[in-house]
């Protein structure tokens, strides 16, 4: 009965420290290099006096989450897929981005305001397939800038081509409650989610 007692705590004092992880500040890193052909993330998350932290990377299309307790990665059972890989047709749809482009303009201002980060740092060539798009972009980075007055931003716009070679270093703080409300609210979005949720 004793023992029975002593998990209830002890799981009640890890729900509450779960819970209060939504409140508390969180330390965060990102790194993220970005090109036609590939996506690789080296991010980390820690908090509750760095008792949890949190690592996803993305390398060479391969995908590494761990969760690490005290320092140590804690380990879970893989389970076996057989199923076999459908191939990804690449969709030549046109979505109009510019329906919505206000209110990614808006939602970014918003969480850029809430991470807040020590360092932002973007740098890299970019083009897409419609110029008017590229123009949009280069018209956004001013913002940005703007709102971050101490970030390093070095983006060249690329109008005779799609390119597309990017990196990306963030580094702060963060509340996570008050982002997913803000991302909540953006998805929920009329516009956004006729977007987004668009079926080829």
């Amino acid at each position: 009965m004793l023992i029975l007692k002593v998990i209830l705590i002890i799981l009640a004092v890890i729900l509450v420290l779960f819970l209060l992880s939504f409140f508390i500040k969180m330390k965060y890193n990102f790194y993220s290099h970005i090109t036609d052909s590939s996506l690789d993330i080296d991010s980390k998350i820690t908090f509750l006096f760095r008792i949890i932290k949190i690592k996803f990377i993305r390398k060479d299309n391969k995908l590494n989450l761990g969760i690490y307790l005290f320092g140590k990665k804690l380990k879970f059972k893989k389970k076996s897929n057989k199923k076999k890989q459908k191939e990804k047709k690449k969709s030549k749809r046109k979505i109009k981005w510019v329906n919505i482009l206000s209110n990614i303009i808006q939602y970014f201002k918003e969480i850029i305001n809430i991470l807040k980060p020590k360092v932002f740092k973007v740098e890299g060539v970019y083009g897409f397939y419609d110029p008017s798009l590229t123009g949009i972009t280069t018209g956004i980075i001013p913002i940005l800038k703007s709102v971050l007055p101490l970030s390093n931003v070095n983006l060249q716009p690329v109008f005779e081509e799609e390119a597309l070679d990017i990196e990306v270093e963030v580094t702060g703080y963060i509340i996570p409650m008050v982002m997913i409300v803000d991302t909540l609210k953006f998805i929920l979005n009329k516009e956004v989610r006729k977007v987004i949720f668009k079926k080829d």
